[in-house]
Formats: C-alpha cells, sequence, structure tokens
C-alpha cells in the first residue's frame, strides 16, 4: 500500500492522547504533518503532545 505524503499538511487526530492514536500522531509528525491532537483529559493531551513536540510538528 502507497504510503500518501503528509509532509506541509495538517492532520487532526482524535482520541491522539494515548494508543492508536497517539502512535499515529508521532508517525504522521515524522513524516513531516503538522499535527492537532484532541482529547478528553488535560493531563494526557499534556503528555501526548510532548513526543510530536520535539519533532516540532504539533500545533
Amino acid at each position: 500500500m502507497k504510503q500518501p505524503k503528509v509532509e506541509n499538511k495538517i492532520v487532526l487526530i482524535s482520541g491522539g492522547t494515548s494508543g492508536v492514536g497517539k502512535a499515529a500522531a508521532i508517525s504522521l509528525a515524522k513524516a513531516g504533518a503538522e499535527v492537532i491532537i484532541l482529547g478528553h483529559r488535560q493531563s494526557r493531551a499534556d503528555a501526548a503532545v510532548q513526543q510530536p513536540a520535539d519533532l516540532g510538528r504539533v500545533v
């Protein structure tokens, strides 16, 4: 399966504070996307954005 090009794209991840959503956010950030993460708990959201933010790709 061909990987879609996400470099310089904005991606919204619902449920991105843990599990598959968090893994997707990290993977997409590594691929060059700007990532917006949504979640229910602020504490989990703060922790979830740290790794993609280290890549400079979290909005």
